[in-house]
């Protein structure tokens, strides 16, 4: 019965229910769309890559989240790499996956204008209740101030 269930779907109307339908599985997931999903070129998918840009690269924070970048060696026509951190702090599983599709989606839109970086997004806690409109700002603002170039960020030299 309860698989049965799960591939049915019921249609009321006010109220009431009139009948059942049968539909497939693919039919009820709900579609994955090819402009929101990062290529594989475009992730950074092992614990070396998080850790080079955790050693080595610049940081920037803001309330929501901290994003650190490292332009890599020998590649910069190559597409900018993004990773995304969502600790269990940030919520249960639903929330985090929510503010992970929220920051790949804002990544997809910034991606275009960076080439040869690494980025790694870490979200905060309070990255759960902030709306996309909020969290692809502060991402945009962090990724901005994180991919600044060794000189234009080089402290002032002293007499």
């Amino acid at each position: 019965f309860s698989s049965r269930r799960r591939h049915t779907r019921y249609i009321s109307v006010t109220g009431v229910q009139t009948c059942a339908l049968p539909i497939s599985y693919r039919q009820t997931a709900s579609p994955i769309h090819w402009f929101l999903v990062l290529s594989r070129a475009q992730r950074i998918t092992t614990a070396a890559g998080f850790g080079a840009v955790r050693r080595s690269g610049t940081s920037a924070g803001s309330a929501l989240v901290t994003v650190g970048a490292v332009l890599r060696e020998g590649t910069m026509h190559g597409p900018a790499r993004f990773g995304f951190v969502v600790s269990r702090r940030v919520g249960k599983a639903h929330v985090r996956n929510l503010v992970k599709r929220r920051l790949r989606a804002a990544a997809r839109s910034v991606s275009d204008n960076l080439t040869g970086w690494d980025i790694v997004v870490s979200a905060k806690p309070p990255a759960a209740s902030a709306h996309y409109a909020e969290l692809s700002a502060a991402m945009s603002a962090g990724i901005r101030r994180a991919t600044r170039t060794s000189s234009a960020v080089a402290p002032l030299s002293r007499p």
